[in-house]
This record gives structure tokens, C-alpha cells and sequence, in this order.
């Protein structure tokens, strides 16, 4: 993958948990050595930031509250607890090893 990947994190205010869901993303990402921008925002401000995001990250719950924002055949990686860097490593180990095939 030559460019980099544009990851949008969606959490309640976007303040504490979705910077630290961004920080363990970029950690996971460079783990898997996969180049990407990961950007965190709010479940209220989701709709301005969906043109910027190649995929969003947010929980089953959040999903429910932006779903109409998100454009049709964007991926979305849902997470039952999207603080939990163990599900969100699984998560995104499959996202990617799918966009390589």
C-alpha cells in the first residue's frame, strides 16, 4: 500500500476516549507497518469530517447515532469496546490483510 490510509475515529465528545483510541490506532497501524492519518472527532462533528476518512472506526454504539452520516460503501470498523486494544488490533489486522487482496 504506497499511500497512506485515512482512518476517522468516532467517540461520544471527542475528547479523552477518542484520543486514546486514535493513539492506539496509530500504535496498531505501526505494528502492522501500514502508513496512515488517523483523525478523532465527535459523533456530532462525524458528518463534517466523513469526506477526510478512507474508513471510520467507531463502537456499535456510537454507529447507531452517525450511521446516516456515513456515505454508502465506506468501511467501517465497529468495535463492541472501542477502548479495548486487543478487539481494536483484531479489527484492524483484518481491515487490512483484506485490502491487500
Amino acid at each position: 500500500m504506497a499511500r497512506s490510509l485515512k482512518m476517522l475515529v468516532v467517540c461520544g465528545h471527542g475528547l479523552g476516549s477518542s484520543m486514546i483510541v486514535k493513539m492506539n490506532v496509530e500504535s496498531v497501524l505501526a505494528d502492522l507497518k501500514v502508513r496512515g492519518i488517523v483523525e478523532s472527532t465527535s459523533v456530532a462533528q462525524a458528518a463534517g469530517m466523513m469526506p477526510f476518512a478512507d474508513v471510520v472506526i467507531t463502537s456499535t454504539t456510537f454507529f447507531k447515532a452517525i450511521e446516516n452520516a456515513i456515505p454508502e460503501g465506506k468501511p467501517v470498523i465497529l468495535c463492541t469496546n472501542i477502548l479495548d486494544k486487543i478487539e481494536l488490533t483484531e479489527k484492524l489486522k483484518s481491515f487490512v490483510a483484506n485490502l491487500s487482496e
